[in-house]
């Protein structure tokens, strides 16, 4: 079995397409533990940047846009 820094080693190593397609696929996989909690540092991260978003809208992105840039990326790239 490969150790986390092996297998991190070698999706690195992937061409930025297949980094990319790799990506979204953990993420949605991907899901937090019965016992996890937000402690008062991340929900102050949080709430930083909620309220970032709010003040300037113009400077972040959808999720939505975000996916449809990262599936145009890797269009472009095969």
């Amino acid at each position: 079995m490969m150790t986390k820094a092996e297998l991190t080693q070698q999706a690195l190593e992937l061409p930025v397409a297949e980094q990319l397609e790799l990506a979204p696929a953990l993420w949605d996989n991907a899901s937090p533990p019965d016992d996890f909690t937000v402690t008062s540092e991340i929900r102050a991260w949080l709430d930083e940047r909620l309220e970032d978003a709010r003040r300037n809208p113009g400077d972040h992105y959808s999720v939505e846009e975000t996916d449809e840039a990262m599936k145009r990326t890797i269009a472009t790239a095969r």
